[in-house]
């Protein structure tokens, strides 16, 4: 089996638990191993919008080929406020991004509507769509004209 890359800093491991040093280092130890052999995408998503910028911003140096941001969570932000976050990510890092969406865990639920202004960005490539709603999944695969789901970069 070939493996075509990493997503390093999702939500299966431990990444909400880190310091902001200690996912940093998970960033590095990754890049080394990975010996520019495989894509490498960066979770960079928080709460803190400081703190997202400055792990997209170390990601991009070592060379990431891609950020991407799980939807600031636990406080009620609003669209707009979702929208400022992601394009102040990018602006600030000048990579480019994956929009992670996972309801369940976050308590966000966006429509197509709210994905296809972020997609107006041309640094956002796709989403991480990890969501029960098949419904709205398979209104998404038709609408949008973006992936949900990236094998490769462009």
């Amino acid at each position: 089996m070939k493996v075509d890359g990493l997503y390093v800093g999702g939500s299966t491991g431990e990444n909400f638990m880190l310091s902001t040093e200690e996912k940093k280092e998970i960033f590095r130890i990754a890049k080394d191993e990975a010996k520019d052999q495989i894509a490498l995408i960066a979770q960079v998503g928080s709460v803190n919008l400081k703190e997202a910028v400055e792990l997209g911003k170390y990601a991009t140096e070592l060379g990431y080929d891609c950020l991407s941001a799980v939807t600031p969570f636990y406080y009620k932000f609003s669209f707009p406020e979702i929208k400022h976050y992601y394009d102040t990510i990018i602006a600030e890092t000048g990579n480019n991004m994956i929009v992670y969406s996972i309801p369940f865990l976050t308590g966000v639920n966006m429509g197509i509507e709210q994905f296809g202004e972020l997609y107006k960005n041309p640094k956002v490539l796709g989403v991480k769509f990890t969501a029960g709603d098949f419904y709205l999944l398979e209104r998404l695969k038709k609408s949008l004209s973006k992936p949900l789901n990236l094998g490769r970069f462009r």
